[in-house]
């Protein structure tokens, strides 16, 4: 059963986000459907990260450097080097590579994330990001339907990311679902 809705094309609206007549988001970003959660490529995260109608969850680290206002080469010397919070925002220095990359943030990431979507659930359409929508930003969707919404399964991220799959055909999880899996028990 698919159960996505995917919008392409469209003008951008005065507040920077491409939004439908009926407050659909379009360009590369897909609703998990009925939940007000969007998982999006970079494009959309600097385009709705200006609109205070939606909260965003960057897990790229390009946008990531953007957001703190440093070049990536020098982010390593911010105090926001993994992480930058403020109103609807959250943003995380997260590279799509292997498992143990992700160690620096550890599963208490995961976590924040997962709390920070709680919090503006139901005040703010959510947008989650990353380079190109295929591998962080749909695996922090993925937790968030099978640890808080309880729509796919939780009894482990093989489970999840099959039935996920079925939600967002376009999931390809590199090192992020190796970490995810080993540390799934944690993340809730």
């Amino acid at each position: 059963m698919h159960v996505a809705k995917v919008y392409t094309g469209g003008p951008f609206d005065q507040f920077g986000c491409n939004i439908d007549r009926d407050d659909t988001v379009q360009i590369g970003q897909q609703e998990i459907v009925g939940t007000g959660i969007w998982v999006g490529d970079i494009s959309a995260g600097r385009n709705c990260v200006r609109d205070d109608r939606w909260a965003v969850v960057n897990t790229s680290k390009h946008f990531h450097a953007e957001l703190v206002g440093v070049p990536a080469i020098r982010l390593k010397s911010s105090p926001h080097y993994l992480k930058l919070q403020r109103d609807g925002l959250l943003s995380f220095n997260m590279v799509d590579a292997e498992a143990r990359y992700y160690n620096m943030l550890g599963p208490q990431a995961f976590v924040d994330a997962l709390d920070f979507v709680d919090t503006w659930r139901g005040v703010r359409s959510i947008l989650i990001n990353c380079d190109r929508g295929t591998s962080r930003s749909p695996t922090v969707a993925l937790l968030y339907a099978s640890k808080r919404l309880g729509i796919i399964p939780d009894a482990s991220f093989a489970e999840a990311r099959s039935a996920f799959r079925e939600l967002y055909p376009a999931y390809q999880p590199a090192g992020i679902g190796n970490f995810v899996a080993m540390h799934w028990a944690t993340i809730n």
